[in-house]
């Protein structure tokens, strides 16, 4: 089983009570942010509200660690053929979670577009502009503080995506690598350590007692997670993200691009 979402970040979240929230998911529309948002913004408002159409927020729904909340509405389904007559429309449901201790807004099993199309509805919702969301970013001080932990608390670096690198005396533009539990790392932090760019790290978190065993997880450089397992809880997702909160602690996670 594989769980994959991203992590956008809310700048400017006060405080709400739950039945504001409600009212507020209720009303928002992606269209009627547009005349609100920067022009550059404005556009991308403008592209996803024709590609998400009859949205509707419902929620929250108050969780440990999160409130939870689902965005319903139809997407263009995928082109079977090259006709030129527009793609037939599906209905699709997506969950979001907003962490309560960050600020974190998290978006499951979808693609960037519809993806960022809930981010700035949550947004809008809730912080009264679309502006208000940036997509996580995560930079080398991201990496290497994930490095450490895994260090500290017997976890384990699988493997990664370098960029400009040099391992074993040879130079690479790029170099993807995925390793078994137990091999020698020394090749891999060699990449890691050289590389001018990392697109994404591998890993295996240490053992949690709540759940008896270990998460394995990647993660990439725009806040895009993917976790996998036999069978991949809401818990040990929430699990994750609550042991990812405290290693980035103090370390933002904002992009500059919207």
């Amino acid at each position: 089983m594989i769980r994959t979402f991203r992590i956008y970040v809310l700048n400017s979240l006060g405080k709400m009570t739950a039945a504001k929230a409600k009212d507020a998911l209720g009303r928002v529309r992606l269209s009627r942010g547009v005349s609100q948002a920067t022009s550059k913004l404005s556009r991308k408002l403008t592209d996803l509200a024709d590609l998400l159409r009859d949205e509707r927020l419902a929620g929250p729904k108050s969780r440990y660690g999160h409130w939870e909340m689902t965005l319903n509405g139809t997407w263009p389904a995928r082109r079977t053929t090259v006709a030129a007559a527009p793609p037939p429309r599906v209905s699709v449901e997506v969950t979001i979670w907003l962490r309560k201790g960050t600020a974190w807004l998290v978006v499951f099993e979808a693609n960037r577009a519809l993806c960022d199309a809930a981010a700035y509805l949550i947004a809008m919702a809730l912080c009264g502009n679309a502006d208000a969301v940036t997509p996580a970013a995560l930079d080398r001080v991201h990496w290497e503080a994930v490095v450490k932990w895994l260090r500290k608390s017997e976890g384990h670096l699988l493997g990664g995506r370098f960029y400009d690198t040099r391992a074993g005396g040879t130079e690479f533009k790029w170099i993807a690598m995925r390793q078994e539990v137990g091999s020698d790392t020394a090749l891999l932090l060699e990449s890691l350590r050289n590389s001018e760019g990392i697109g994404e790290l591998m890993i295996e978190t240490p053992h949690f007692p709540s759940i008896d065993g270990h998460i394995t997880c990647r993660l990439g450089r725009s806040g895009n997670l993917r976790v996998y397992g036999t069978e991949v809880s809401d818990g040990m997702v929430d699990l994750l993200l609550a042991e990812l909160e405290g290693v980035w602690e103090n370390m933002p996670l904002k992009s500059t691009q919207t």
